[in-house]
């Protein structure tokens, strides 16, 4: 073999380690790029299991139910700002809810309005609540997972500095329930590309007090979630997210304790065109196709 082709050949195999682990050292700034008018739709499930124990002389178990749901979740950046920080609206639509032997079904639920910053920390939120009245009180729960931040992440913020994969970092944020700091321990764990997006997987882990209102009934109790992200590197945007909660809620007197579990998952489904109207209001369905004449045969 030609000595300058061997030298060659050995001089690519010693130089494989060297682009392997500069490849295995680059790192990602993950910051939320928006785009004005944009609007982005995700299938979102979720199953709850929650087990009622009322407080008598000895503990009993008076109930057990589950909740599952699945529909689209609809969002919508309104306005980019000079510090691109967006102002983005939220929906939960076409919901199906199957609880206590029924059934509901709601094309459209209460949108809700957050200011969030390039790192994904809500700056202010806003809904209304009285809407979310006018609806089934078995739809609480979404209310609660809207309420908590944007979209549904729940205290997770992008990380301050450039991260790569086996790199862990802690953040926190107030609880918007009661006020206490929420510390989140992240890790991103490795690339991966899911339905064709480069993506950054990072999981997420919160333990914190936390407390439930439902009209006159009151719970406060300790919650641990487990999360997992899929975060598009071109522009830092969800495209899966998964969380598990458990938890255990005391109610006082007379309601006794919750045992607790959920797990909740958004899949991007992708940009959606403006057919389907920020405001909640239904799309004009499309008109019927006229009927055949009577007797007359289809070709």
């Amino acid at each position: 073999m030609n000595r300058r082709l061997l030298l060659t050949i050995f001089g690519c195999f010693a130089l494989l380690p060297h682009s392997f682990a500069h490849a295995q050292e680059k790192t990602y700034l993950l910051r939320a790029k928006y785009t004005e008018g944009e609007l982005r739709k995700y299938k979102v499930t979720l199953a709850l299991n929650v087990t009622a124990q009322k407080k008598q002389r000895k503990s009993e178990a008076v109930g057990v139910f589950k909740i599952k749901m699945e529909g689209t979740f609809v969002e919508k950046t309104v306005t980019v700002k000079p510090d691109k920080s967006a102002v983005i609206v939220t929906q939960f639509r076409d919901c199906k809810v199957e609880a206590f032997g029924t059934t509901i079904t709601e094309s459209s639920l209460p949108e809700a309005t957050f200011e969030v910053d390039s790192r994904g920390r809500t700056v202010h939120y806003k809904t209304d609540d009285d809407a979310w009245k006018l609806h089934s009180p078995m739809l609480i729960f979404l209310k609660m997972l809207q309420d908590r931040s944007q979209p549904m992440i729940d205290g997770f913020l992008f990380p301050e500095d450039p991260v790569k994969p086996g790199e862990k970092w802690r953040d926190k944020t107030s609880n918007s329930e009661t006020g206490e700091t929420v510390r989140t321990l992240c890790e991103a764990v490795k690339l991966e590309t899911l339905n064709g997006v480069e993506t950054l997987v990072v999981t997420a882990k919160q333990i914190k007090d936390d407390k439930i209102a439902m009209d006159t009934i009151k719970g406060k109790g300790k919650l641990t979630i487990d999360m997992l992200y899929n975060i598009s590197l071109s522009d830092a945007q969800f495209v899966k997210t998964q969380a598990k909660f458990s938890g255990r809620f005391s109610f006082g007197p007379g309601f006794g304790d919750m045992d607790g579990s959920m797990s909740q998952s958004l899949l991007f489904l992708g940009r959606i065109g403006d057919d389907v109207a920020p405001n909640g209001t239904e799309p004009q369905p499309k008109p019927d196709k006229p009927a055949e004449p009577k007797g007359k045969e289809r070709k």
